[in-house]
């Protein structure tokens, strides 16, 4: 077997990366299999250059987009690209991790009127259940991120499972009151730490495992099955836990009690032994990475994760896909997590039962619709910022007609509250992996851990800022809705200033067999 072999000149690395923070190519010295052998020039807009060479490379279709400054090929890389049937191994598992994670993350806002009668919690405690995952994300996000950029995927994913699994323990120790406060909450802290992968790590996978071509579709499992998760809680909880009024009568009510708590418990018993066996399922077999990248793009060394973070916060674009991304999919995170609440503190006749089947079907039409539109833009790329303005508009309407009906302005029907609710749910969980591919072409050749960390990390601020103004005494619900509103039309209307920029793209889809050409000069790369 032949090794792999690179002629990268140091010039071409201090120029992308600076001086001090070039990487090592160590990553790419593995055994060599049969794929495909490709290889691809670097071009440096800082050296001056007027040589025939790159007139003969860069041809004419290509020119527009190359920076104004005169340009020079200073180096080649020569990468072996393979792909592997165990990609789709690695993301069913990671999904299946997601999906979990996320079920149990939502495990008590479906079943919010039931908890509040067995344990005597108010809606307060209710959020902060939830709320942990904003909270401890907010704190230790960046943490995780440079852990998978550090040791890679398989340690980290061990850990997080690790901790899901160990969050689920506790909580099945016991239903009593005032022990289970404390016990639920602890758990659903081990679940938070667990569960910061799954928030961050889909768009590296898809990256790291899958070619351009399948990109966005692997985004788009991995992202949305944690919506996914969220649409299993929905109907798991209600199903298994009943929701029995409290009567005058002591013993009825003392029943009813027993009766929920046991619901709750073979819920918390359910939700431990899946975790477990995926833990084992982890332990036994889960690749670190593939020995080699499945395109050119992936196969080039990334910035160092602390450069990447500050090259970020100078990225305009960024900035702007950012807000975007996080205040829409936060605020809606928000927003589902106790769709329970909301509906029956605006006095709907919605029971508990449908409010979970309602969550069930806004997110499963979602999850299929986002995986749909992640396939449509990988078989025509190029046109994100096109299908997530058309999302957006289609949000707005949705939640306006739903907001009309709360506010008692229209008249009130069951098949309405489904039909906004799932016109709402596709639109926004739909955009999640389009958000997600954006963000990665615009901050490229930034790594993936860095960008949608930080991107994960803001969108917690506002799930955390959305669940804890129900504490506020006497808020009650109604600016939920009006508020979700707001920021779909905000959004839809700053996604027309956005400037598409399909950088990382550009790498592979302008690549022969043998000579590759890197379009964009580097300093718009950066």
């Amino acid at each position: 077997m032949a090794k792999f072999t690179s002629t990268l000149g140091t010039s071409v690395l201090n120029n992308l990366y600076g001086s001090h923070s070039a990487p090592s190519l160590s990553f790419f010295h593995h055994e060599r299999i049969h794929r495909t052998s490709r290889s691809m020039f670097f071009i440096n807009p800082y050296e001056k250059c007027a040589t025939k060479e790159k007139d003969d490379i860069i041809d004419s279709k290509q020119s527009s987009f190359i920076a104004t400054a005169p340009v020079a090929i200073t180096s080649c890389v020569h990468a072996e690209t393979a792909i592997y049937n165990v990609r789709w191994y690695v993301l069913i598992v990671f999904s299946c991790y997601a999906a979990l994670q996320y079920c149990i993350w939502n495990t008590f806002g479906p079943i919010s009127s039931s908890v509040k009668k067995a344990f005597d919690w108010s809606n307060g405690e209710i959020a902060t259940l939830a709320n942990w995952d904003t909270i401890l994300f907010i704190l230790l996000s960046l943490q995780i991120c440079w852990l998978v950029q550090q040791q890679g995927l398989r340690i980290s994913f061990l850990c997080s499972v690790f901790l899901v699994t160990t969050g689920s323990i506790l909580k099945c120790m016991t239903t009593e009151s005032n022990i289970a406060r404390w016990l639920m909450n602890s758990g659903q802290i081990f679940n938070a730490l667990g569960g910061m992968l799954a928030q961050a790590a889909g768009p590296f996978i898809s990256n790291t495992w899958f070619p351009p071509n399948e990109r966005t579709t692997a985004t788009a499992i991995a992202s949305l099955s944690s919506p996914l998760g969220v649409a299993i809680s929905y109907i798991l909880g209600p199903l298994m836990v009943p929701d029995l009024p409290i009567t005058k009568n002591a013993n009825v009510t003392s029943s009813n009690i027993t009766q929920m708590k046991d619901g709750i418990q073979h819920l918390m018993y359910l939700e431990c032994g899946v975790t477990c066996s995926l833990f084992i399922v982890a332990l036994i077999y889960f690749p670190n990475k593939p020995l080699h990248p499945p395109s050119l793009s992936a196969a080039m060394p990334k910035i160092k994760f602390f450069d990447g973070f500050k090259r970020l916060l100078r990225n305009k674009d960024f900035w702007l896909i950012l807000f975007v991304a996080a205040s829409i999919t936060g605020v809606y995170s928000g927003w589902s997590a106790i769709l329970t609440l909301n509906f029956q503190d605006h006095g709907l006749n919605v029971t508990q039962i449908d409010c979970g089947w309602i969550g069930f079907s806004s997110t499963m039409v979602s999850v299929t619709a986002g995986i749909f539109v992640g396939f449509i833009a990988d078989k025509h790329p190029g046109h994100i910022r096109t299908l997530l303005i058309l999302l957006y508009a289609a949000a707005s309407i949705a939640f306006l007609w739903l907001t009309l009906i709360c506010n008692k302005l229209i008249s009130f029907n069951i098949a309405s509250i489904y039909t906004a609710c799932i016109i709402g749910g596709f639109c926004i969980n739909g955009s999640i992996p389009l958000l997600y591919e954006l963000t990665i072409e615009c901050t490229y050749p930034i790594p993936e851990t860095v960008s949608i960390g930080a991107l994960s990390l803001v969108n917690n601020v506002f799930t955390f800022v959305f669940l804890l103004l129900l504490n506020v005494p006497s808020i009650g619900v109604s600016w939920m809705n009006w508020l979700l509103l707001a920021i779909c039309v905000t959004c839809t209307i700053l996604l027309t200033l956005l400037r598409e920029n399909y950088k990382r793209s550009s790498i592979d889809s302008h690549m022969t067999d043998d000579v590759t050409t890197n379009i964009h000069a580097l300093d718009t790369l950066i």
